[in-house]
């Protein structure tokens, strides 16, 4: 919004109170006032808006640096650094303990799946009360003292429903829920 639109308005609500007085009782006056000052308000509001806004050349890529104050070389090598190499670079540890924790190739997945998985671990790491690099142990322990080894294959299958139910919920993938990876650390331990 320019200066001269905004000046403009500015002024023409400012003669609104002229009006005011016309009304034959206060309470008229009082009610025609309060509507004007929440005009004001909207309009101010909306310039905070549009002048908050920023243009696209503006908005930061990767948190430090614009696309077009990188040297070109710089921009060729930021297009072939995965999602998760990026994710990497930023929260090293917690990258090291999600890839530990799964058999994936992380560098090859799409950044849907990567963030799903990334929120799911901080869910598990929730849920379990333990760091995300104790999931694994955690989750197997409190599964084999809640149930028999006899019970594990049918605890197993439960999970797969699990998974599904827990995908629609949070709508993401399968193999980004809860119940998949504990189906998977469940498996591998009475393999």
């Amino acid at each position: 919004m320019s200066t001269r639109l905004l000046t403009l308005l500015i002024s023409g609500m400012m003669t609104l109170p002229a009006y005011a007085e016309r009304y034959s009782s206060s309470g008229e006056a009082l009610f025609v006032g309060a509507l004007q000052g929440l005009f004001i308000m909207l309009v101010i509001w909306v310039w905070k808006i549009f002048k908050g806004r920023k243009s696209p050349s503006e908005t930061p890529l990767n948190n430090t640096m614009t696309t077009q104050s990188k040297p070109l070389s710089m921009q060729s090598d930021a297009s072939q650094i995965s999602d998760w190499e990026q994710f990497k670079i930023r929260n090293q540890d917690m990258a090291n303990s999600i890839a530990s924790l799964t058999s994936e190739d992380l560098t090859r997945l799409s950044s849907k799946d990567i963030n799903e998985k990334i929120s799911t671990f901080k869910r598990m790491e929730k849920v379990f009360n333990c760091s995300i690099t104790d999931l694994k142990n955690t989750c197997i322990k409190s599964f084999t003292d809640q149930f028999n080894p006899e019970e594990l294959p049918e605890v197993i299958d439960k999970l797969s429903k699990k998974a599904d139910e827990e995908a629609s919920i949070y709508s993401i993938t399968k193999d980004n829920t809860m119940a998949y990876y504990i189906q998977a650390w469940l498996k591998e331990f009475i393999a």
